[in-house]
């Protein structure tokens, strides 16, 4: 899109980019979109149907006064899935929040998941931010590599699509703290360095050789900026923490 197109976009939006500065702007500028006018209810299917795992997402659009809210069903989850599911949740937000944007539609309000009820949002996360987002062949090769490297086994490898990319990774290793106290340099090969916000999300997730959760990471961008972890155990964390 030239500079003239994307003037003229924003131009139109309810939501023009309130020009917010940081490494997440530097690396992810936003790029102003239109779309057909739509109702949230539609929008909202067309990112589920396209998300790439709809085993967790229980997704509808409520509204306070004339202002779409999005609620999400959450089954009982726990461990990793349970982070997922919270991974999950708000990675569809960020795009429905976007895509509302992007279709001059009411702006969504806020929206609430397992995680809690989460406001309007300010401008310290702008709209239609377009993250680099190598493509998936060029994903799964790396991640190709990163096996052979750390000596994992990838069992769930995909490439979810709520606006953009955002890979969704499962391994399994006869050494999970082993992997634990490498996730750090894994998250970098994979993702990249922090400050250059290839995607709107990441997950990766490490099982034990019987298949059983040892560890999980997760980071979202797009209408927030969230990194969370969890694990089996202390010695498991991938990362310090409070």
């Amino acid at each position: 899109m030239t500079l003239v197109a994307a003037l003229l976009a924003a131009a139109v939006l309810p939501c023009s980019p309130p020009g917010a500065t940081g490494q997440v702007m530097r690396a992810a500028p936003t790029v102003p979109f239109t779309i057909t006018r739509q109702t949230p209810q539609r929008l909202l299917r067309t990112i589920v149907g396209r998300f790439g795992d709809r085993s967790l997402i229980r997704a509808r659009i409520e509204h306070d006064g004339n202002l779409p809210l999005l609620g999400f069903g959450s089954p009982r989850v726990r461990g990793a899935q349970r982070l997922r599911l919270a991974w999950e949740q708000t990675l569809v937000a960020g795009a429905l929040r976007d895509m509302l944007c992007a279709a001059r539609a009411p702006l969504l309000w806020g929206w609430f998941g397992l995680d809690g009820k989460h406001g309007t949002p300010d401008a310290t996360y702008p709209y239609l931010q377009h993250f680099p987002t190598p493509p998936e062949g060029s994903f799964r090769r790396r991640l190709v590599d990163a096996a052979d490297r750390w000596h994992f086994r990838v069992v769930d490898g995909r490439y979810l699509h709520p606006l953009q990319g955002a890979p969704l990774i499962v391994v399994r290793t006869a050494d999970p703290l082993r992997l634990a106290h490498a996730a750090g340099a894994i998250r970098a090969f994979l993702e990249g360095p922090a400050s250059a916000f290839r995607f709107e999300g990441f997950y990766f997730e490490a099982e034990d050789a019987h298949g059983r959760p040892a560890f999980a990471l997760a980071n979202a961008f797009r209408g927030t900026y969230q990194g969370s972890q969890w694990a089996r155990s202390e010695r498991l964390f991938p990362f310090a923490h409070g």
